[in-house]
């Protein structure tokens, strides 16, 4: 019987990528030596699962291998890694051969990830040093480095800088807390949502948002009624991205908001719900609404709750 590491060079992508996750699951930290090849697999889905092992293993004896897939030396790496990590949207990829240097921008994202986080002094604890600047564009510049690696350890002492006047380091701490996803957060975003700044209230909301904490709902329902129509419309869609039919009565009610944002909003977010109330709702509205737009956006949501659940 064929154990992981001889399955790494299975003909079949699929069994390469299992085996390589496989080792990762299981903490094989000496199966390093064996991985390394995989990171010029010629399908950049294996290269991924290759580079993702060799994070979850920790593993610093890949860091030389790393580094040279991205075409660059630590000495010289810090900016172009924290540039590959900022690109928020890789285009998609295609499969194709692989080279000296990685060309798949989500394997290189994926590298440069796992290089920070394989070695924390490399980056992560430098950008965590440099909160405490009294550069106010380095604390910016390693605010949102940290935000971008997803770095846990930063949290804490992120924490901590929020409770600066300056509302500018303020919004980038709560946009970068968001993209950590971290639970140690929550209760400090959900006091944020009462901040007298809108634009503090509407990002506490979306990094809550990301984060995923059954605490934030209540939140999301207190702020459905905020007196800023852009911290209601973006409560409105955390509201439905939980996809609870509990709260569904709230962003039906919403249909009635003085401000069509929101109730394209609330449209928007009904897509994720199979429910017959849905479509009363939907077709009460398409009959009263005038704008030509909004009523094409209802029609296709209807369209699709209907089709969710007769067809």
């Amino acid at each position: 019987m064929p154990n992981l590491l001889q399955l790494l060079t299975n003909e079949d992508g699929n069994v390469r990528k299992a085996a390589l996750l496989g080792l990762a699951y299981k903490g094989e930290t000496t199966s390093y030596k064996k991985i390394l090849p995989l990171l010029k697999d010629k399908h950049w889905q294996i290269r991924l699962a290759a580079v993702q092992c060799l994070e979850i293993l920790k593993c610093k004896e890949a860091l030389p291998y790393l580094f040279s897939r991205l075409g660059i030396d630590a000495q010289s790496g810090r900016k172009a890694i924290l540039d590959i990590l900022a690109v928020r949207k890789p285009k998609p990829e295609e499969e194709e051969d692989s080279s000296n240097v990685e060309n798949s921008f989500r394997v290189k994202k994926a590298i440069a990830h796992a290089i920070a986080t394989i070695d924390e002094n490399y980056l992560i604890n430098p950008l965590i040093n440099s909160l405490s600047s009294d550069n106010i564009n380095m604390q910016l510049a390693a605010i949102t480095g940290l935000g971008n690696i997803g770095a846990e350890s930063a949290v804490p002492k992120m924490l901590e800088l929020l409770d600066t006047d300056n509302v500018l380091l303020q919004k980038a701490i709560i946009v970068s807390l968001g993209k950590i996803k971290s639970y140690m957060a929550v209760e400090r975003l959900i006091e944020l949502t009462e901040h007298s700044d809108a634009q503090i209230r509407m990002e506490a909301i979306i990094a809550l948002n990301h984060i995923k904490d059954s605490r934030a709902i209540k939140i999301f329902i207190d702020k459905l009624n905020d007196k800023d129509v852009n911290v209601r419309r973006t409560a409105v869609i955390a509201l439905g991205n939980t996809k609870n039919p509990e709260i569904l009565d709230f962003l039906l009610d919403k249909l009635n908001d003085n401000s069509i944002v929101v109730r394209r909003a609330v449209v928007s977010s009904l897509v994720n719900y199979r429910e017959e109330k849905v479509l009363t709702s939907l077709v009460n509205l398409m009959e009263q609404e005038t704008d030509e737009d909004f009523i094409k956006e209802i029609s296709m949501t209807f369209n699709k709750v209907f089709a969710g659940m007769y067809q």
